[in-house]
């Protein structure tokens, strides 16, 4: 039997979405940037690699990464990241690697990559982003 998806939170994925496709081709002025909310509990965050930009999504509303992961039952946890593969496809035609097998797939939204973090902070965002986009880290020391 299909799980029921509410309606507003496939309206709120297809925002999202649409905004992250609009800044995609933005560079970064800083290794990270975190943008006001794009929606109610939703982040954007653009990391710099190179002379491209890596668009993610930081979701904080519990209800709406217990939807992304497909499950209520994921660990306790203050966000999620979350990247969709066009955009890692995006940034591979530009020569930067994002370990998409670092990530989990959301099963319910095939398409889109996350990965749980147990506190948000600029510290622990950059933490997580030398782990998964491995030219991030040479980046971001560059500028320290």
């Amino acid at each position: 039997m299909a799980r029921h998806v509410p309606s507003r939170f496939i309206e709120k994925i297809h925002e999202v979405q649409a905004v992250l496709d609009s800044c995609s081709q933005a560079t970064a002025g800083n290794p990270l940037e975190y943008d006001a909310e794009i929606a109610p509990g939703v982040r954007l965050v653009r990391a710099r690699v190179g002379d491209q930009s890596l668009v993610l999504s930081l979701w904080t509303d519990p209800r709406d990464i217990a939807e992304i992961c497909g499950d209520g039952g994921f660990p306790a946890t203050a966000g999620a990241l979350v990247v969709h593969k066009a955009e890692a496809r995006r940034l591979a035609q530009h020569g930067t690697l994002v370990d998409l097998s670092q990530f989990v797939r959301s099963q319910p939204y095939p398409g889109y990559y996350y990965t749980l973090l147990d506190y948000v902070s600029p510290l622990q965002i950059r933490r997580v982003l030398r782990r998964l986009v491995p030219g991030f880290d040479a980046e971001a020391k560059a500028a320290a």
